[in-house]
């Protein structure tokens, strides 16, 4: 039992001793009534000893076992315990800067209230120029329109002149100078077609009308 280590040995091997008798009293008793025998031997002692080395080593493990999660749990709490205490100092001294950060998110929010405001007038402003760009757009097209209408129109007539242009023969060109006063068709057509290739009139006195 030394290689137990027991804080009371004696006092252990005492308690063996009062089993040990006890049961052979208890043996003695149970012949002489039920004419019964049971031998109570040295390696009944022996065995008692190993049985209780047995539970001893068992519950020595349970113990460790809750000593060590006690450990543990001391060991979290010291931990956790540290951890919050260095919080609490870094969220101390981190306390200005928040505080100056709050201050200028306020001051930022109001930049960006005003802003807000600028934007909206400004969206307004665009509105008012995008609606006066789209009825400049609108007029412009409608021109356009109009213009192309009157060219459809005038394409014909166009086409006819200068059908009638490449008809023309140099012989009827020479027979127009040669008219010493042409007649009013004639005099009509050469100053539409003067105004055309915009051909500036050269005034010449009427040989007639000196």
């Amino acid at each position: 039992l030394e290689d137990l280590q027991l804080p009371n040995l004696e006092g252990v091997l005492n308690i063996f001793k009062v089993v040990h008798q006890s049961v052979e009293a208890a043996a003695k008793k149970t012949l002489e009534t039920a004419r019964r025998a049971i031998y109570i031997t040295p390696t009944s002692f022996l065995e008692l000893i190993s049985s209780f080395k047995k539970v001893l080593g068992m519950r020595r493990n349970a113990v460790g076992t809750l000593r060590n999660r006690l450990q543990k749990g001391l060991d979290a709490l010291g931990q956790a315990a540290y951890a919050v205490a260095n919080m609490e100092n870094e969220l101390k001294a981190k306390q200005p800067v928040l505080e100056e950060t709050k201050t200028q998110v306020a001051e930022m929010m109001v930049v960006i209230t005003e802003d807000k405001a600028k934007a909206a007038v400004t969206k307004a402003s665009c509105q008012d120029v995008e609606a006066e760009a789209k009825e400049q757009a609108d007029q412009a097209t409608a021109i356009k329109e109009d213009a192309e209408r009157d060219l459809a129109e005038a394409l014909p007539a166009l086409n006819v002149a200068e059908k009638a242009l490449k008809a023309l023969k140099l012989a009827s060109l020479q027979e127009i100078r040669a008219l010493g006063k042409p007649p009013d068709g004639v005099k009509l057509t050469l100053e539409a077609v003067c105004i055309m290739f915009q051909v500036k009139p050269v005034k010449k006195s009427d040989p007639n009308n000196p």
